[in-house]
């Protein structure tokens, strides 16, 4: 009866996830692995939430247990959890939680935030961008998990599969306990008094001036060297017409322009009406290069979120 009660609690968690998942994303023209991935750390993370009371109900319970065992009471008062399983059932799920989430978080995610802002052309390029990007983050845990099997070598610990998988795992709570330090400071005085200012409506209202001035100066800025940057595109596709390697590249990034800024550009009659900040396009090796051409695709992605 139990087993059953959880199976229920984990497909209803499935439902759940998968209901958020169809609300709040669009699984129909997003990647499959996105979507995948999206789904599974929402559903660790509802399991968590529904399947911790029932471990520490039985763990209340066993204790229970045990105490009136040990003091040889011949008839047991404690009162059985609903859903009462197996430890060895509960033990098997939290690790496949821990490591799973452990992947995501080290692994997946990372990269995948990464390499949905590369700006190269190719899958391959875009990996290996989002693993360089990502190679700070990487060497802080690296030097966390070299101190923590230094310290173990030191007291004498021989080194085997167990050893290092409990290795990996302190070094990954001792980041996790760093970065928390580190932020608590700002969580615990820096937030309260945001949240005190926002309750005055005056200092709120001014706020809201002071940024909405900065916030359309750096609209209308973005909006003018995209238009540049368009332009610089546009040109580039028309000088390389019988390049047909890079103009494939070329005619990906004037593709990500949007349609409403492309007919406003093109109702522009005369070149006059576009400013000439960006770099001049006269020589061919120089728009060839895959280096320029990931510069250009890099700053578009970063124009259309500012505009």
């Amino acid at each position: 009866m139990g087993l059953q009660v959880l199976i229920i609690q984990l497909s209803f968690v499935a439902v759940l996830s998968a209901l958020l998942l169809n609300k709040y994303g669009n699984w129909r023209i997003q990647h499959k692995i996105v979507t995948l991935s999206t789904f599974i750390g929402w559903y660790l993370s509802f399991i968590i939430i529904f399947v911790l009371p029932l471990d520490v109900g039985i763990t209340f319970y066993e204790k229970c247990i045990s105490e009136q065992m040990n003091s040889n009471q011949s008839t047991l008062t404690c009162d059985q959890p609903n859903g009462m399983v197996d430890n060895d059932v509960l033990y098997d799920l939290w690790r496949i939680v821990y490591w799973t989430s452990q992947l995501l978080t080290w692994i997946v995610l990372p990269i995948m935030q990464k390499y949905s802002t590369a700006a190269d052309f190719t899958a391959c390029r875009k990996l290996k961008s989002a693993i360089l990007n990502n190679a700070i983050y990487y060497t802080s845990y690296l030097v966390i998990f070299v101190l923590c099997l230094l310290y173990a070598l030191s007291k004498g610990l021989t080194l085997n599969w167990e050893h290092l998988r409990v290795l990996t795992t302190t070094a990954s709570n001792s980041w996790g306990l760093f970065l928390l330090v580190v932020l608590l400071g700002y969580g615990l005085i820096e937030v309260p008094r945001k949240m005190w200012l926002i309750s005055d409506p005056k200092y709120r209202l001014n706020k809201l001036y002071f940024s909405l001035s900065n916030i359309r100066a750096g609209k209308n800025e973005a909006e003018e060297t995209t238009k540049e940057v368009y332009k610089e595109a546009r040109d580039a596709l028309e000088l390389l017409k019988n390049d047909f390697d890079t103009r494939e590249n070329i005619a990906e990034i004037v593709s990500k322009f949007k349609k409403d800024l492309i007919r406003e550009i093109d109702a522009v009659k005369s070149n006059a009406d576009y400013s000439h900040g960006g770099i001049q396009i006269d020589n061919l090796d120089i728009i060839r290069n895959i280096t320029y051409l990931v510069c250009v695709d890099l700053t578009i992605f970063y124009l259309i979120i500012c505009i």
